[in-house]
């Protein structure tokens, strides 16, 4: 039967979904699972395909299978459009759009068509049921074949001129440079998972109104020809600045306002700083509306304008005695994406889904082309001191604030914030959904903050460049003089080690900070920046590698041949000692520790790795002074013990214990006594930190025998008393040391330390009873 262009017609009419039908099949679409019903004697045929049963009728069976990956995606993309507001959809997948001339040509399959009265959006949908790098060439140029063919149908089946914009929206694929590529000289939008549950996110929250957010992105800078755009407002100057102050319709604001949050996933998003609406805020403002309630408070927004066509506004002639404000009727432009909202979001879309939006009007003051750094900051200077806003967040925007700062530490940190962001939003990276960006929430995989990998990571090496007093000394291995340049050069550095590190010790990364995870934490991230930091430090001076001429990738295969030993070393680590590491991230000295733990482990296998300071600690971390020191510290603390007591008897006789111990030590002796369900007396459990608390309690009857002779050599803050036994602190942390030697050994300088202690203070408090020995260590 030959195919006429009535027929094509009738067909892609007929497959199209409105009113009411719309919103049955958003509730079908919505399921998890494929529900029919089938004869009873049909059941078992089916339960061998994988169906199961719902209920029995008399006659009939409901049956359920869930939803392959492919089809889910497809539906959650499609709802999401649906909710939005779009008019027209697809009623399921056999629509068939009409791409050629030639009538005996049948459509193309769509998975998802949604138009309103100015817009068509046309998607394709592909799906993976885990995350994979995957080539879309083919369907990609099948898809702009639909695209150039399908545009001159349209326009004579809708009889009028629509926006018309294809999306092709994948689930877990990773698309390859050259398929970005293709896909933007096509402008063909790409929408990865995260863009769609983004949109999902925003359109639960704001309803049809999340369809200006979306269209803002897609059509940026088109025109709306139906919005009324002329406002009175007063004109004037706020520093350099101009502004215009005004008050309009809620609804009007909705569709030309956006707002970059600080989730949206695409890479030109430059200043997406605003926070996610809370849908309990929203429902809060609505209410609010509803009961009569209003906001006298400004909606800060900058209105985006072309040099060659700025803000037009007529003068309105009026006698007033301002001589810097004038009354004028302001042309607002009548596109998408023209009003960035600084602050305000909440107050304008809680209006979104209230009738108010058509019957009040809300203050604006409105800035044009108010640079990034100017808005990052006035939000900022009016964010800053709510708790809403996160340290984490707040690392995000002063990237966007500081991005190419003239001074060099700010831009330096700029990038470094924009690289662990770009390391944790693109789905070719192997730190993709782990690190927290923004506002987004933690979880045991999602676990790596950008502020502490800079802090303890990047700030620590010498990979950029070493600044003093804003003046460029020296420059990094991972230098280069422009920084969108640098940011580049450094994600596919890092893409790659972290890509290797990931698949060589995929158990542990795959655990992320849950138990037995250490790698795919902060500190492991970190130590690997630092470890790259060393690495390339030794190419450079032992294998004359200059890592100005080479690139990203080819420095990050000369690094990872020395990371081999330690990806070996991190996949046999014991139980007890990944527990170590995962606790070495809360301080210094322990992530220097792991830092040094991986270092030794790589000079194991080349020979003439030789970071600076290596050597040095691992003498002091080869446990050769661990049972002198052991012998030294039982010494003094049991002569601390007998001093003390002693001293105390002889000045508060049979009251001793009373009058001369802490309540607060009398307390804690008492209660551990009780926990351990011990006779003994409760002096049996009073340990050395509380030793230094009797001290200090009695410290006219013991600051001669306890003083540190050398106290004047403390700097900083502290009386003389904290100066004079701040010793005690230092010894307390060796004899952790010693009584678990399996975590960490004394070294050399606190050997000699206990050596030094040993000769004033055993003299001083056992002058003649106590045969002191002195301890050598056997050289």
């Amino acid at each position: 039967m030959k195919i006429t262009k009535e027929d094509l017609i009738n067909n892609f009419a007929n497959s199209l979904v409105q009113d009411q039908e719309l919103k049955t099949t958003i509730s079908k679409k919505r399921k998890l699972n494929i529900e029919k019903s089938i004869q009873q004697e049909l059941k078992e045929k089916y339960f061998d395909e994988g169906w199961e049963l719902i209920r029995d009728n008399k006659s009939t069976s409901r049956i359920k299978k869930p939803k392959s990956h492919n089809v889910l995606f497809e539906d959650k993309v499609w709802v999401v459009l649906a909710k939005m507001g779009f008019k027209q959809m697809n009623a399921d997948a056999n629509l068939k759009l009409p791409y050629s001339k030639d009538f005996s040509i049948p459509g193309r399959q769509i998975d998802v068509f949604a138009a309103d009265e100015e817009t068509i959006l046309i998607v394709e949908c592909k799906s993976s049921n885990e995350l994979q790098k995957k080539s879309l060439q083919t369907i990609i140029n099948d898809f702009a074949t639909i695209q150039r063919g399908s545009i001159p149908f349209l326009k004579e089946f809708y009889n009028e001129q629509r926006k018309v914009k294809f999306i092709l929206a994948t689930n877990n694929i990773i698309l390859n440079d050259n398929d970005r590529k293709r896909l933007n000289d096509l402008k063909i939008i790409h929408f990865n998972q995260d863009d769609i549950s983004y949109y999902e996110q925003l359109t639960s929250y704001l309803g049809h109104a999340a369809k200006y957010q979306l269209l803002g992105r897609l059509f940026k800078t088109q025109e709306i020809p139906e919005l009324k755009n002329k406002v009175p407002a007063i004109k004037g100057k706020m520093g350099s600045h101009t502004y215009y102050s005004f008050s309009i319709e809620p609804d009007t604001l909705l569709k030309l306002s956006y707002i970059l949050h600080s989730t949206i996933t695409t890479e030109d998003s430059e200043g997406a700083y605003q926070r996610m609406v809370s849908k309990s805020r929203l429902n809060e403002i609505d209410k609010f509306l509803s009961n009569g309630g209003y906001f006298p408070n400004s909606i800060i927004i900058n209105i985006n304008t072309p040099k060659e066509k700025p803000l037009y506004s007529d003068n309105i002639q009026g006698n007033h005695d301002s001589s810097i404000s004038d009354l004028c009727v302001l042309h607002l432009p009548k596109s998408y994406q023209s009003a960035f909202i600084i602050d305000g979001q909440h107050r304008l879309y809680g209006y979104a889904n209230n009738e108010w939006k058509y019957k009040n009007s809300i203050p604006v003051v409105a800035f044009e082309n108010l640079p990034i750094e100017e808005q990052v900051k006035m939000f900022v200077d009016i964010n800053h001191k709510q708790k809403s806003v996160s340290k984490n967040l707040l690392t995000t925007i002063i990237a966007d604030l500081k991005w190419e700062s003239p001074i060099y530490k700010d831009a330096i940190f700029a990038m470094q914030s924009k690289l662990l962001q770009r390391l944790g939003e693109r789905d070719d990276s192997p730190l993709y959904r782990r690190i927290i960006v923004g506002e987004n929430k933690k979880s045991e995989t999602t676990c790596i903050t950008l502020d502490y990998p800079i802090s303890y990571g990047f700030n620590k090496t010498n990979l950029f460049a070493r600044i003093v007093k804003n003046k460029l000394i020296s420059t990094g291995p991972l230098w280069v003089d422009n920084y969108s340049e640098m940011l580049d050069k450094n994600f596919i550095y890092f893409q790659a080690v972290y890509s290797f590190i990931k698949e060589e010790t995929l158990t542990s990364w795959k655990r992320g900070s849950a138990e037995g995870g250490f790698i795919a934490m902060n500190i492991g991230i970190l130590s690997i920046i630092r470890l790259c930091d060393s690495i390339l430090t030794h190419l450079i001076e032992n294998e004359h590698l200059e890592p100005q001429l080479t690139n990203g990738k080819d420095l990050a295969d000369l690094t990872i041949k020395y990371l081999n030993p330690v990806t070996d070393y991190i996949n046999k680590l014991t139980s007890q000692k990944t527990k170590d590491f995962r606790s070495a991230g809360t301080g210094g000295q322990g992530r220097e520790n792991v830092i040094r733990e991986f270092q030794r482990v790589i000079r194991e296998r080349f020979k003439d790795f030789e970071p600076n300071g290596l050597e040095k600690w691992i003498k002091d971390n080869s446990g050769k002074y661990n049972t002198q020191s052991k012998d030294i510290v039982d010494q003094i603390q049991l002569a601390i013990r007998e001093n003390l007591f002693n001293s105390l008897k002889e000045e508060f006789d049979d009251r001793w214990w009373f009058d001369g111990v802490p309540k607060e030590t009398q307390k804690r002796a008492a209660a551990e006594a009780i926990e351990r369900g011990s006779n003994e007396p409760h002096w049996n459990f009073v340990f050395l930190l509380d030793y230094l608390k009797i001290i200090n309690t009695n410290w006219a009857l013991f600051k001669d025998n306890y003083s540190d002779p050398d106290k004047d050599a403390y700097q900083g803050k502290g009386s003389q008393k904290e100066k004079a036994t701040k010793w005690f602190s230092k010894l307390n942390d060796i004899r952790i040391k010693v009584s678990h030697p399996e975590r960490a050994s004394v070294t050399e300088s606190e050997f000699k330390f206990l050596t030094r202690l040993q000769d004033w203070l055993l003299p001083n408090i056992f002058i003649d009873e106590i045969n002191n020995t002195e301890t050598e260590i056997e050289e």
